[in-house]
């Protein structure tokens, strides 16, 4: 019964979430482009217990992050700078590694029943080996031409899945049956 729910809890969450997309401006809510953020909804779950949640799914998916990067404000806020977990082969430069990373800047709201994630692209990050390091960042103008046109579809792709899925973990970290 447990997986059926959470099979529910996944599938309804890629239906009805809350997306982003990134444009020249940085991350934009893909339902409504003059917001930069999304906001998730928890019946009955005080900013508390949110925050709690949110905050151990942080601690024990993204390690070290409480040494840096990390920042809080107890029930109220946390701001963090990731890495992505993931990784993708965009062919930006011809010479040298194309094993991209994403590192993004999460600014997490806590009210009473309810969270708004606001992120902020940072940079595209070619970090495989030490003789890419000299071509490997890439800011949000290297990524979108000056016709605001993306200059890789596929970076586009990589780095919206990151957001979105981070957003997702999130909503699951919290819609998670707590019992064991």
């Amino acid at each position: 019964m447990k997986k059926i729910t959470f099979l529910f809890i996944l599938i309804s969450g890629f239906m009805f979430s809350q997306e982003f997309k990134i444009t020249p401006e940085n991350y934009k809510n893909k339902n409504d482009e003059t917001k930069n953020f999304v906001v998730l909804e928890f019946e009955n779950k005080p900013k508390d217990e949110l925050f709690k949640k949110v905050k151990s799914y942080i601690i024990s998916n993204y390690k070290g992050i409480k040494n840096d990067g990390y920042n809080e404000i107890e029930n109220e806020q946390i701001v963090l700078d990731v890495e992505s977990r993931n990784t993708a082969t965009i062919m930006f430069i011809m010479s040298g590694s194309n094993i991209w990373a994403i590192s993004n800047r999460y600014e997490i709201n806590f009210k009473d029943n309810k969270i708004i994630i606001k992120p902020s692209f940072k940079n595209l990050t070619n970090g495989v080996d030490e003789i890419s390091l000299n071509n490997g960042n890439f800011m949000i103008k290297s990524i979108f031409n000056k016709k605001g046109e993306p200059s890789k579809e596929k970076s586009i792709d990589f780095i919206n899945s990151e957001a979105n899925k981070f957003v997702l973990d999130i909503k699951s970290a919290i819609s998670a049956d707590s019992e064991w």
